[in-house]
């Protein structure tokens, strides 16, 4: 909730009293991509409280899951092997091409920014291997393409669940632009196919591009999470003039 505090007309200065909302999640969650959508969605609830190496990263969707699986296999070794801008002018590692470094236009040249990311790395390591989590990503609907990429994903996500503790779950939301009968023959095998597999949940969700842009609604992050199975817990609303 965003109230109007002040204007003055001569210098343009407006001031606004928010009230957002703030929730506790019973376990801890771990944005994975595809892009920045999760760790938005979480750090817009107050419940994101730490960087992780995938927060604000474009990966190619379908090649999320085992992007995020051969880094965990890998500890990370190659995840920021010789670091180049792309041709869109974001950085990209040599082995992953597919995964953009969206935010941190400096990663290639300097050291105190890659060493932001091998702490997040060994954060994110640390709490995988010795706290119950939730894996929290997004697949845009229309980047489901063809029965190989379903294929693809499906058996991505059967090694990455094979390869997480018991306790631990991979959230799936699928996001659509305007309406949830996008691509409906491939979203619908494609969750048909993975509710099948042990550890995963998966939801639907319409942002409506064309009324609220890239991010969507903020007030149905809440119901995105909840129908995923993870709980939350409201807290005392953040309030600050901004």
């Amino acid at each position: 909730m965003r109230i109007p505090l002040l204007y003055i007309p001569k210098t343009g200065i407006k001031k606004f009293l928010y009230i957002d909302k703030q929730y506790n999640a019973s376990r801890l969650i771990l944005p994975i991509g595809c892009d920045c959508h999760p760790a938005y969605c979480l750090q817009k609830l107050h419940i994101r409280q730490h960087s992780f190496p995938f927060d604000w990263l474009n990966i190619t969707p379908v090649k999320t899951i085992s992007y995020v699986l051969e880094n965990i296999n890998t500890n990370f070794i190659f995840f920021l092997e010789n670091l180049a801008p792309n041709d869109a002018g974001n950085i990209v590692s040599a082995t992953y091409p597919f995964a953009e470094f969206i935010h941190e236009k400096d990663l290639d040249t300097n050291p105190k920014t890659q060493q932001k990311f091998v702490r997040r790395q060994k954060r994110f390591l640390e709490v995988l291997a010795n706290e119950p989590v939730d894996l929290l990503l997004n697949i845009p609907a229309s980047e489901i393409q063809s029965q190989q990429d379903v294929d693809y994903f499906h058996q991505s996500v059967t090694d990455l669940a094979a390869a997480i503790k018991s306790n631990d779950r991979i959230c799936i939301y699928i996001r659509y632009d305007e309406n949830l009968n996008e691509n409906a023959v491939l979203t619908n095998t494609f969750t048909t196919q993975l509710l099948k597999l042990p550890k995963v949940t998966i939801t639907q969700y319409c942002r409506s591009f064309s009324h609220y842009g890239i991010w969507g609604n903020p007030n149905k992050y809440p119901q995105i999470l909840a129908s995923l199975g993870i709980k939350l817990q409201k807290k005392f609303p953040k309030i600050y003039i901004k």
